[in-house]
């Protein structure tokens, strides 16, 4: 092979690199819960009846990141319903998650090229990074997940609207 050949192709192998897009993929699901006692009617006065709609207990939140194997990211940030929260990732052993609602089921797959990690919310943060930057993302989406790979380089995913699932009742 000549000079321009071994060019040609160490520069081809370069852009081939380069443009292999990094998989960072934020599914999220959130399920309320009802309380299994029925509302009991209250007689206000003037003898009208009225029953208090029942209470939803704080929902359940079910966040997912499919990410290229060749990817390492943490967790910095994670803004749920303008309120940031912490939390941390977990690898699932499983490539594929089933979340079944009344009529249809959810599947979320990672692929041949893919790793499944579930975002745990752990709490109210009180560090803060960034807001001022973000505040516009903050207030018109439903969840805004900052992650860090191993290289310093930050991610931003957003979700505009979390999918609903079925309320559970609870006794």
């Amino acid at each position: 092979m000549n000079f321009i050949s071994k060019f040609g192709l160490i520069v081809f192998l370069m852009l081939a690199t380069s443009t292999q897009a990094q998989t960072l993929i934020v599914k999220a699901f959130e399920r309320n819960s009802i309380s299994g006692v029925a509302p009991s009617p209250t007689i206000n006065i003037g003898g009208k009846e009225s029953i208090e709609p029942a209470n939803n207990t704080n929902p359940s939140y079910f966040f997912y990141l499919i990410a290229s194997n060749a990817l390492h990211v943490s967790i910095e940030q994670v803004w749920i319903k303008q309120a940031c929260f912490s939390a941390k990732l977990t690898p699932l052993k499983t490539q594929t998650i089933l979340l079944k609602n009344s009529s249809d089921s959810t599947t979320i797959s990672a692929t041949k090229n893919t790793s499944l990690w579930q975002i745990q919310v752990l709490g109210k943060s009180t560090k803060i990074v960034n807001q001022q930057k973000l505040q516009r993302l903050i207030s018109k989406n439903n969840l805004l997940v900052m992650l860090k790979d191993t290289k310093g380089r930050r991610y931003t995913r957003i979700i505009p609207q979390i999918i609903e699932l079925e309320a559970e009742r609870l006794q």
